[in-house]
């Protein structure tokens, strides 16, 4: 029983081993790491090995709080490791200024961006960029025409100041147009490009002190 159960263990460690069902193991090399993933999500998500944890390109977007899988308000340090072995081993990792207290990350393989501000180093605002494959509401999604959100009762509309469709239904989510300051005839062909989530009015992402961040 013993040695069962050291190899039903091995089985879980190594999923690539096929096992005979006359008992004779075939070992073939460990499974290849995901792009974004990393060893602490392999012990902290077992039974998600080819899932890209923690970031994820094919899940529900929560206004106001989360979106592929990075939490609004979360400090920089939580995804570090996933991050720096995102760009070990795909090299895809493009980051920028932002102004002078923010930097922006986009995570190319995942279609993600996100804006760290820097003085509290939390994240401050995520981007779904086209190839992201979430909805919100599971109908709105990268490449839905803006005719149609318009037409779904959730309360979208184009705002002319900020050159984006927004609801007061759902304040804590921006869906930006593929096309930058559209003319009148250009309106009935654009189509969804970004989705990005922004905290509400209401939310503090950090404490007011920045020594408790």
């Amino acid at each position: 029983q013993t040695v069962l159960f050291w190899k039903n263990y091995y089985f879980l460690s190594y999923p690539r081993r096929s096992v005979f069902p006359w008992g004779f193991a075939l070992r073939r090399s460990p499974a290849t790491a995901p792009p974004c993933a990393s060893m602490r999500t392999y012990l902290m998500y077992p039974t998600s090995w080819w899932s890209p944890m923690p970031f994820h390109t094919d899940i529900n977007i929560i206004p106001g709080e989360s979106l592929g899988g990075i939490t609004l308000g979360s400090p920089l340090a939580h995804y570090w490791d996933d991050i720096t072995h995102y760009q070990k081993t795909s090299g895809n990792l493009h980051y920028w200024m932002d102004g002078r207290n923010s930097i922006v990350y986009e995570l190319v393989d995942c279609f993600i961006e996100f804006r760290v501000h820097m003085p509290s180093c939390r994240i401050d605002r995520i981007a779904a960029l086209p190839g992201f494959q979430g909805t919100f509401h599971n109908i709105i999604r990268i490449g839905m025409p803006t005719t149609q959100v318009e037409n779904l009762g959730l309360g979208f509309y184009y705002n002319e100041l900020g050159e984006c469709f927004v609801s007061p239904q759902y304040p804590g989510l921006i869906l930006e147009p593929d096309l930058i300051d559209p003319l009148p005839y250009e309106f009935p062909l654009l189509e969804v490009g970004y989705i990005t989530v922004v905290p509400t009015l209401d939310q503090i992402l950090w404490p007011q002190n920045f020594d408790e961040a």
